[in-house]
This record gives structure tokens, C-alpha cells and sequence, in this order.
């Protein structure tokens, strides 16, 4: 039997980047780094945009093996415009589905991998609007078995649902149950 312990903390970084926002979850499979962990800082990547302001690249994990869909927010790019933008992982160009171009999210199948990669961006002109780093991850799950130390009330539904949460950005299922006091 495994044992394991938690120690959760959540410390928040500052305020979201116009680039941040532009990648969206479509499914429950993928998970997004929302850049809560002031100690991983110095993992986030930064690049600037045309006009010199600069942003996080957000991080998308994803299963090993499996084809993903990702949203891509057009924000002020105007319909007649979106066919313009070219989308990359690494030499391959990948397109939006073509009944997402008129919707507010353009729809991207990203392909089943084995390694990481990125995804980049482009406009017409050949610069970067945005960037998504993907994080490929084996699926696996996990039973985890709390055993409060003291008399305490806790929720399976909700401790369980924050722990996937938390630990779903590595592809990681938790089953939990909670055990009477030690």
C-alpha cells in the first residue's frame, strides 16, 4: 500500500497576458497552466509580441498517443482576416476546422504524439501572435487512501475533484476515498 502526502499551495503570479488567453480547453483531457506557481517562474517561457509587450507561453498537457482539440480564441481578429493566420507545430502546418473560422473559437486538431512540442502562431507577415507549449504525459491512475490524523469533516466529491485538479496537468487520475481516524 502506497502513502502518499500532499502539500498543496497556490500562489498567484499576477495578472494575465493578452497571449494567455488566446489558447483555450475544449475537453476534459487537456489541462492549461494557469501560472499559479510562483516557484516553477523561472520554467514559464516569455516572448514579446510585435509591439514589444511581452507574455507567458502557456503550457498544455495532453495524454501520450492521443489527438487533442484545442481552442483558439480570434479576439479582435476579424472573420476575413482569420483565414490568414498560419498555425505550426514545428514544420507542420496544421489549419482550423473551417466552420470555426465564423465562430468566436477556431477549432485545432493537434496529433497524436509521443514527445513535446510547439505549437506557433503566425501572421501573414511571418510574426509570432502566439505560442502554446504542449506537454505530452503517459495516462495513468492512481488510488490515494486519506487517513485524517484527527476528527475533521471532509468532502471525498470535493478534496478528490481539487486533487485531479491539481494533478491532472500530468495526465494523472486520482481515485480517492478517505479512511476512518487513525
Amino acid at each position: 500500500m502506497k502513502v502518499l502526502l500532499f502539500a498543496l499551495f497556490g500562489l498567484a503570479l499576477g495578472s494575465s497576458s493578452f497571449a494567455q488567453q488566446r489558447f483555450v480547453q475544449l475537453d476534459s483531457t487537456t489541462h492549461f497552466d494557469r501560472y499559479k506557481q510562483k516557484e516553477w517562474i523561472n520554467k514559464y517561457e516569455v516572448i514579446s509580441s510585435e509591439d514589444s509587450s511581452k507574455f507567458y507561453v502557456p503550457f498544455l498537457s495532453i495524454p501520450q498517443s492521443t489527438p487533442t482539440k484545442v481552442g483558439f480564441l480570434w479576439n479582435k481578429i476579424k472573420r476575413g482576416k482569420r483565414a490568414e493566420l498560419e498555425f505550426y507545430l514545428d514544420t507542420l502546418q496544421l489549419k482550423v476546422t473551417e466552420e470555426s473560422l465564423k465562430l468566436d473559437t477556431g477549432v485545432l486538431m493537434l496529433p497524436a504524439r509521443d514527445d513535446n512540442y510547439v505549437v506557433f502562431v503566425k501572421q501573414k507577415n511571418g510574426a509570432i501572435l502566439a505560442q502554446l507549449n504542449v506537454a505530452v504525459y503517459w495516462y495513468h491512475e492512481v488510488d490515494v487512501i486519506v487517513v485524517p490524523l484527527v476528527e475533521t469533516e471532509l468532502n471525498t466529491d470535493y478534496l478528490g475533484a481539487y486533487l485531479n485538479t491539481v494533478f491532472g496537468q500530468a495526465q494523472l487520475g486520482i481515485h480517492l476515498s478517505i479512511d476512518p481516524v487513525f
